[in-house]
């Protein structure tokens, strides 16, 4: 996994986003690993509980929009913006 880590034992899950240098900014990789992590914990049956959780000071800074303009700017055939200068 790319954006979270996963911990706990027995009947607790603990499922980190593990991007504290990013403020844990939701990517593309979150939008795929999420609902192909809580599947597999789903089917365990010894899991009961599921924390999802962070690492670092900020639960999520929401999207990161840097990745996503990486993905419209090539959907589009665009050429980027530095970041912070849209």
């Amino acid at each position: 996994m790319q954006f979270f880590t996963l911990a706990g034992e027995g009947a607790f899950a603990k499922l980190v986003m593990d991007r504290p240098d990013k403020a844990n900014g939701m990517t593309p990789e979150f939008r795929v690993e999420l609902p192909i992590v809580v599947r597999k914990l789903d089917a365990d049956p010894l899991v009961r509980a599921l924390a999802l959780a962070r690492a670092g000071t900020h639960f999520t800074g929401c999207m990161d929009m840097a990745s996503f303009q990486q993905i419209w700017c090539a959907r589009n055939r665009a050429v980027p913006l530095p970041v912070g200068q849209l």
